[in-house]
């Protein structure tokens, strides 16, 4: 009765065993068996309206419910679905009403609100201010009419202005930038004083470099801090899409060497750690426990490079391994901290369109018929994924200009 009432089923009003049992007659009906907590309905009206994903929440349904969120997501989104219904149905009505009071007006506006889940329809910051952003819980960057400009709390009417054009994401940023280089001369400092090589500070510019690149430079480049990273676990893997649909970035050079050394430095990490509890020096009897040998700060080591890197030497090839502590240790410290400085040489690159290598141009055989690659397979991907961000823009990617197909004799 409720879903011919166009009404949510929900626990509210109904016990647990309707609530399944409507599921496995949607199951039936669709002749399919599924092994998720329950259906979710997709919605055109949604999808033409550029709600991405279009779900229609009235009619989706779960076995689980919010017992299987946690205590935090649960208070958040507890009544949204019982909201949204409210508000389908009064957009409904209010299409025919001549005037609407203060209440309704807002209650269309919540409703509006709820129905971009991850908050990137809103106006920038619109979606924290309305406590909406409930995937991705980032700082989103400052709107795009502000540009490059500087952008503090004084310079806005009021506080809410401020806000809702991302003002915040210009502060954090820029307040970080001015600390983690501090913080590193900091570690210069130290080292010096203390009469020790400044490696940890060279170390630490790394990370410095790649922050700098990422919200600083690249914003630069683009001509906007809106341009820049959300900060949040959802916006990272936002603009890790953007850069590849915008920029190639998995085909640039230099993103290659940060992987490189990013995955690099770990199995070096590794390879060491496990060559060094592999020929630790027994400084205990068999009854006593292997710790009780060590004391923190020895000057002693502990283990047998010689023996653990004479093993690896005869495992892999002779140049492969160390004698040397110091340059084993610098060895493993240098390798991850250079691709970090690639990979932020690459983004300060690509900041200014210098991408990755493209295959835009499809080959196409003497009789026209495109020879299909896997650079054309990552070409519709690049271009998916350029269409699908920023949906509100109403335009179509520079890369789907047409261009005059290559053809090859043969």
């Amino acid at each position: 009765m409720s879903l011919l009432l166009i009404r949510p089923p929900g626990r509210e009003a109904y016990p647990g065993d309707v609530f399944y049992l409507h599921s496995r007659l949607l199951e039936r009906a669709a002749k399919l068996s599924s092994r998720l907590d329950g259906q979710i309905f997709l919605s055109a009206d949604l999808f033409n309206a550029g709600i991405r994903p279009a779900i229609n929440v009235g009619i989706s349904v779960s076995r689980v419910g919010s017992a299987a969120q946690i205590k935090a997501m649960k208070k958040v989104v507890g009544k949204l679905k019982l909201e949204l219904a409210q508000f389908t149905e009064l957009e409904a009505f209010a299409q025919f009403a001549y005037y609407l009071d203060k209440a309704t007006q807002n209650q269309l506006a919540r409703g509006q609100r709820l129905l971009d889940i991850d908050g990137i329809r809103e106006p920038v910051s619109g979606s924290l201010l309305y406590e909406n952003n409930i995937i991705s819980g980032a700082i989103i960057p400052t709107s795009a009419a502000i540009g490059l400009h500087f952008y503090p709390i004084w310079e806005a009417a009021y506080v809410d202005e401020w806000l809702y054009n991302g003002g915040p994401y210009e502060l954090i940023v820029l307040h970080f930038l001015l600390g983690v280089a501090c913080y590193m001369g900091r570690d210069w400092e130290l080292s010096f004083r203390l009469g020790m090589r400044p490696w940890i500070a060279v170390a630490y510019s790394a990370l410095v470099l790649a922050a700098t690149a990422v919200f600083l430079i690249y914003p630069i480049g683009q001509g906007s801090f809106s341009n820049g990273m959300p900060l949040g676990i959802s916006g990272t893997f936002n603009i890790m899409i953007v850069f590849q649909a915008e920029h190639n970035i998995l085909m640039h050079p230099f993103h290659i060497l940060g992987v490189a050394g990013v995955f690099g430095g770990s199995l070096f990490s590794d390879m060491h750690g496990s060559l060094v509890t592999s020929s630790l020096i027994r400084e205990t009897t068999e009854n006593e426990s292997a710790n009780e040998g060590y004391r923190f700060s020895q000057e002693e080591e502990t283990y047998n490079i010689v023996a653990a890197h004479g093993y690896f030497g005869r495992l892999i090839f002779q140049y492969a391994s160390f004698n040397n502590s110091h340059s084993l240790h610098f060895f493993l410290a240098a390798w991850p901290v250079v691709g970090f400085w690639f990979t932020a040489l690459g983004i300060s690159t690509m900041a200014f369109n210098l991408n990755g290598f493209n295959f835009n141009q499809s080959v196409v055989d003497n009789q026209g018929r495109v020879i299909n690659t896997w650079a054309d397979i990552i070409n519709c991907a690049n271009l998916g994924m350029e269409v699908m961000h920023e949906r509100n823009a109403h335009n179509f990617p520079l890369d789907l200009a047409s261009v005059e197909a290559l053809s090859i004799n043969g």
